[in-house]
């Protein structure tokens, strides 16, 4: 009888590896470019939300790519319930605005749980919510980006212990039929592993092309998912702008 086959899908050495000499998840990484800083180069950052409120925490991951860096991961937080007492999505979700207005970023990615309605608190506070597929199936893709980019060293991540635990503690499960499974170990959390997935998977689908591949661009091709997820910020922000008019104007 076959049994299934259950292995670590992250080794100590890459985590620490992907931590060395970076800043801790308490102190994280300025908003490029800095004021006064004209090196600095002007990233396009992504955030993403592994949303929870009674039993599991809600967490929150931003990051950006670099050429000979890789991933990078610029800010994380989490908020955990307390005993018998949920999390406020509405309260979360102030305090995500403001590291969203720091990093200028106006769409966040999430799982499909409770889409609905936070994608309207998110609109209430001026950001957009933007649902990811994230079945048994897609989640073992989003994590083999998160693999690839571990063993190709290519990803930097902030030193945070809880972070390290919750990845040493993810497990691939290959079953008989040659599916494969990704799954945090019984009673090990995975809401930090889980955003810091969904965000690099994002990171790296979005990418923008350099501006030497832009100018090979056929104007009248298919967009990119980056160039759709800018084209729909653009419509938000408009939308936003529009409805702001209106009430001045004594329309609301």
């Amino acid at each position: 009888e076959f049994v299934d086959a259950v292995s670590g899908l992250f080794t100590e050495e890459q985590v620490r590896l992907a931590q060395q000499n970076q800043p801790s998840y308490e102190q994280g990484r300025d908003a490029l470019p800095r004021a006064d800083h004209p090196e600095d180069i002007t990233p396009y950052y992504i955030a993403a939300i592994d949303p929870a409120f009674r039993r599991d925490r809600f967490a929150f991951c931003v990051g950006h790519y670099e050429p000979n860096t890789g991933f990078v991961q610029d800010h994380l937080q989490w908020w955990q319930p307390e005993a018998n007492v949920p999390i406020n999505p509405a309260l979360v979700l102030d305090d995500i605005r403001l590291t969203l207005e720091r990093f200028k970023v106006s769409m966040v990615f999430s799982d499909q749980y409770q889409l609905e309605s936070l994608q309207q608190l998110a609109l209430d506070r001026g950001f957009s919510i933007q649902g990811m597929d994230f079945t048994a199936k897609s989640k073992a893709k989003v994590y083999g980006n998160l693999l690839t980019l571990f063993r190709t060293e290519k990803v930097k991540l902030l030193k945070c212990e809880e972070q390290v635990k919750e990845l040493l503690a993810l497990e691939r499960h290959n079953s008989a039929m040659g599916n494969i499974s990704i799954s945090g170990r019984s009673g090990v959390h995975d809401d930090i592993a889980t955003v810091l997935a969904l965000c690099a998977r994002q990171v790296i689908w979005l990418m923008p092309k350099e501006p030497a591949d832009m100018s090979k661009i056929n104007p009248f091709r298919e967009l990119t998912p980056h160039e759709r997820c800018m084209s729909q910020i653009k419509r938000n922000r408009d939308k936003k702008a529009m409805i702001d008019r209106d009430r001045k104007r004594g329309y609301y």
